[in-house]
């Protein structure tokens, strides 16, 4: 009779196939999540849209924004949040400028300021969905209630409280 034969079945040895181990996927890993391209400084992936970007720049933060249009997921840096609007600023100011011109044109005008009204309300709508996403991104990582975010439909003081919030530093900033 050989060993093996009276050795028990639970104290037998044997080599399993080598398996890598996979770690479960956190949120710089998550397979939902959207990359969006690498840095152009070093070459490292973009954080996915859940994650803030506290590095951005200004095309960095406008990818993060078109990117991530409608997402409502995920937390937004002050200064990823603070590009965007700086953004969305410059891009409002050629309609502003048409209208301007057209205005100080007098009569002669009025088609300027008919188009530069137009463009204005069009970039507007456009960008609507965006910008509450991104304040409600901004919202979660400054700690306040993302629902909160909807302030931003109250005519003159809604811009004002959520550009206050939006100056809150992260919650991971204040907790240090």
């Amino acid at each position: 009779m050989s060993s093996a034969a009276t050795t028990p079945r639970h104290a037998i040895r044997r080599e399993a196939p080598h398996r890598q181990a996979v770690a479960a996927p956190g949120p710089a890993e998550d397979p939902g999540a959207v990359r969006i391209g690498l840095d152009p400084h070093d070459g490292r992936p973009v954080p996915a849209l859940v994650e803030p970007a506290p590095a951005a720049d200004l095309p960095e933060a406008a990818r993060r924004l078109l990117a991530g249009y409608a997402r409502f997921a995920g937390r937004a840096s002050r200064r990823e949040y603070w590009w965007a609007v700086l953004l969305l600023t410059l891009l409002q100011l050629l309609p502003c400028a048409i209208v301007i011109v057209g205005v100080l044109r007098g009569a002669e005008g009025a088609p300027l300021v008919v188009l530069g009204t137009g463009v204005a309300v069009l970039l507007g709508l456009v960008f609507a969905l965006p910008v509450l996403a991104l304040n409600w991104r901004r919202f979660r990582d400054a700690g306040a209630p993302a629902p909160l975010a909807l302030v931003l439909l109250l005519p003159g003081v809604g811009p004002l409280v959520a550009g206050a919030i939006a100056l809150s530093p992260a919650r991971a900033e204040r907790a240090a």
